[in-house]
């Protein structure tokens, strides 16, 4: 059965959320992801890339080689600003500037979106209403679970269409498992980087056993073991770089075992069998 993986294309500074004078900070972004595209090509990988329109900006020949090498292009934003602190119009116009880079950059339309830090939520649902209006396809910003910072553990664990402005809509969940009645994340992040190779391929199995595919994401920091490290507290520092040395590896082995295909080849191809 054919699984999902996407990147959340942003970098290392943007762990901060939205840092200042980014101007004067060294990227990264385009050595990391041409690392994590030499893998996706030697694994046989499709991705989708939710793209910050910062980086579009920035880096516009980094979007259309990832575009060229037939992954997804899709939008997360324009530079990591979390949806609790916007208006809706303020929303709107964050994500027209960044779809505008982001489609400068590639030349294709961008169909789907993923809030930074999953922060669509009980609080920011009306995000969903205009990006419908807005003509994106899909979301993958809603994650079933909860902690700290983001999280709706009472929304469907797999991907389903939900009734947006009368219209039906994807919602594309990060792959979670049940553990005592409630969802836990496993499948990117620090859940990725945290448990081991042999229980994430266990759960995975168990989805697609279900006959879903299981929805992984990471970020290009997280195969960076020198990317300078964010002045953040202790429990966000462990969050971030808890088992970055490992990540890499363990990544090969996960787009080892299994197929990978992109949102955009998996649920909105004309008579994809999303079964396959």
């Amino acid at each position: 059965m054919k699984n999902i993986f996407c990147i959340d294309l942003e970098d290392w500074y943007h762990q901060s959320l939205t840092p200042q004078n980014i101007d004067k900070l060294t990227p990264r972004v385009e050595q990391n992801t041409d690392r994590l595209l030499q893998i996706f090509s030697d694994t046989n990988t499709k991705a989708t890339f939710f793209t910050l329109g910062q980086i579009a900006q920035r880096h516009p020949e980094l979007i259309r080689k990832i575009q060229k090498e037939g992954h997804e292009i899709a939008c997360h934003g324009y530079n990591h600003e979390l949806l609790y602190s916007f208006t809706p119009e303020n929303f709107r116009e964050d994500v027209k500037k960044a779809s505008a880079l982001i489609e400068d950059a590639c030349g294709a339309k961008t169909r789907g979106y993923r809030a930074p830090s999953w922060s669509v939520n009980d609080s920011t649902i009306w995000a969903l209403e205009i990006l419908q209006e807005l003509g994106f396809e899909y979301d993958s910003s809603v994650f079933p679970v909860k902690n700290f910072l983001y999280g709706m553990p009472h929304e469907p664990r797999f991907a389903h269409q939900r009734e947006v402005n009368g219209k039906p809509f994807w919602e594309i969940p990060p792959s979670t498992f049940s553990f005592f009645g409630k969802n836990m994340g496993f499948s990117g992040g620090f859940y990725f980087r945290a448990f081991p190779t042999g229980m994430m391929k266990t759960v995975t199995n168990h989805i697609n056993k279900q006959e879903h595919p299981a929805v992984f994401y990471l970020h290009p920091v997280e195969i960076d073991r020198g990317h300078p490290k964010s002045k953040v507290n202790l429990r966000d520092s462990i969050i971030l770089n808890w088992g970055i040395g490992g990540c890499e590896k363990k990544l090969i082995k996960i787009l080892s075992s299994y197929e990978f295909v992109t949102i955009e080849n998996y649920y909105l191809k004309e008579g994809q069998d999303t079964n396959a």
